[in-house]
């Protein structure tokens, strides 16, 4: 029931995002707060495949998207117009990859075998932004998608981060299964360190 007040909470503020603060498609920021939106909402449908879907695609492009903070003060893209504009990143580049990672860590459905969802989304972005750039339009201020050296890294992005964010957010969530089949309260089921104490003391 709390982990359906939480989605809902996080639904109604990702709609506002898309409402109030987010006005072109091109940046890959609106792909991604559209399948967190996508996600947040798939938790209440019936059928467990959907979320399960929904929330391996939006890790792996929510975790990516931090990537905005270091490439923005990097590239020194604040200008005097936009220095002002610091509430507006963090709501649009921060708070809603916190509700993402509080959702996962509430409910983990990331698998190792649904590495290929982020990656071919990542690949239709790629693909979108190459196109769009070679018709004389920009994304951002730096242009990570001209025809030459810079695909390199494009494509080790999709092919090699992507897959790489994927599989760590995998394995975190199994460490927390793990963490959790361990009860607080005096069991007879002894762990592994209860055992290793036992046989030291005998």
């Amino acid at each position: 029931m709390l982990f359906r007040i939480y989605v809902s909470v996080a639904l109604v503020y990702i709609l506002y995002l898309l409402t109030v603060h987010i006005s072109d498609l091109k940046y890959l920021t609106t792909w991604t707060i559209v399948t967190q939106g996508l996600y947040f909402a798939s938790e209440h449908h019936w059928n467990i495949k959907i979320p399960n879907f929904f929330q391996n695609l939006t890790w792996t492009l929510s975790i990516f998207l931090i990537v905005y903070w270091p490439l923005k003060y990097y590239f020194h893209w604040d200008t005097p117009s936009t220095q002002s504009y610091w509430i507006h990143d963090l709501m649009i580049h921060g708070i809603n990859i916190l509700l993402v990672i509080g959702a996962v860590i509430a409910k983990p459905r990331l698998e190792y075998r649904l590495a290929y969802i982020p990656m071919l989304a990542g690949g239709a972005y790629l693909i979108f932004a190459i196109i769009y750039t070679a018709h004389g339009h920009t994304i951002y201020p730096t242009n990570f998608f001209k025809t030459d050296y810079r695909l390199i890294y494009d494509a080790i992005a999709v092919l090699v981060g992507a897959p790489a964010i994927h599989c760590t957010g995998v394995w975190l969530t199994k460490q927390k299964d793990r963490l959790d089949k361990y009860s607080i309260l005096p069991t007879t089921k002894k762990g592994w360190w209860q055992k290793k104490l036992l046989l030291t003391n005998d």
